[in-house]
């Protein structure tokens, strides 16, 4: 398919989105559309692979000197090509899947989503890159075996937070972008596609060494400790009496790590409009002080 109006307008509609979204999220919804609209094997197997290489300077500036996953992204496009056979690439995917999963800890996560991303474009160029027409947005969310290559790419690049209420928001917002205009224009026009140089680059450099930058940790020790989750219990409380006081018409309590400083937040809800709850230092102090003991 050639690259048409009716692609250009839905990047446009997906342009809109991401850029007056507060956490930067492109939808399935639309993410879907625009594959099916281009419904060309060729050219989603190059959006995929596109992807993969983004991360990629994450996943090889852990792994110095890589040259399995990089080797599966250069099969992947060599099956596009007709130069491999399925056979050879499903085989490479299934076991470097297995070795990129060893890696899902909370310490190296970013990186297992970079590595992920490299299996998944595997996958997609081997099946045409298709999304299950049935699930949505919010069921996608909530289940990672439905999570798309470019989904996963933008979980790696923005920093590995799973939750979008916990992901870098200009990071999350620069990818879709990105996504939405280098890349898919890079899969229709580019017969080369962009490999990344031997020497590090700007993705890279933003996560390692002395400018690595620090993203949230949700800890989850209240659902395995009881008395955590007493605490927790009385914070909901405190929050519930707020509610009835104020006639809000729900709450969200977010507590969260930065490095080793302790971060709470409440939003409120009026109407259909979320609002932040601006907490006196004293009570946010109080809080974090409940939670962490």
């Amino acid at each position: 398919m050639k690259y048409s109006e009716t692609i250009n307008s839905l990047i446009r509609k997906g342009l809109n989105e991401v850029n007056h979204s507060i956490n930067g999220h492109l939808p399935l919804s639309i993410r879907r559309e625009i594959l099916q609209t281009i419904n060309e094997p060729c050219v989603i197997g190059k959006i995929s692979i596109s992807c993969a290489l983004k991360v990629y300077p994450i996943w090889n500036d852990f792994f110095k000197n890589d040259t399995e996953i990089i080797g599966l992204i250069k099969q992947s496009e060599k099956f596009l090509l007709g130069q491999i056979n399925e056979k050879e690439l499903l085989g490479n995917a299934e076991h470097l899947e297995v070795f990129v999963q060893d890696y899902n800890k909370e310490d190296n996560i970013m990186v297992m989503f970079a590595g992920m991303t490299d299996v998944h474009a595997a996958y997609d160029v081997l099946t045409s890159g298709g999304m299950e027409e049935c699930v949505s947005d919010e069921e996608a969310l909530q289940n990672p075996d439905t999570w798309d290559t470019a989904f996963i790419a933008s979980l790696a690049y923005n920093g590995g937070a799973v939750a979008l209420d916990a992901i870098n928001h200009d990071r999350n917002k620069e990818f879709w972008n990105w996504y939405l205009t280098d890349c898919i224009r890079i899969a229709f026009f580019n017969d080369k596609l962009p490999y990344p140089p031997t020497t590090s680059i700007v993705s890279a450099k933003y996560f390692s060494g002395n400018n690595i930058k620090e993203y949230r940790t949700q800890p989850n020790i209240w659902k395995e400790n009881a008395e955590c989750r007493s605490r927790m219990n009385d914070i909901k409380g405190i929050l519930v009496k707020i509610m009835d006081i104020t006639h809000w018409t729900k709450s969200d309590f977010y507590f969260y790590h930065v490095g080793t400083a302790s971060y709470t937040q409440v939003f409120y809800y009026k109407g259909n409009e979320l609002v932040k709850f601006n907490l006196d230092i004293n009570i946010s102090m109080y809080l974090s002080r409940k939670v962490e003991n």
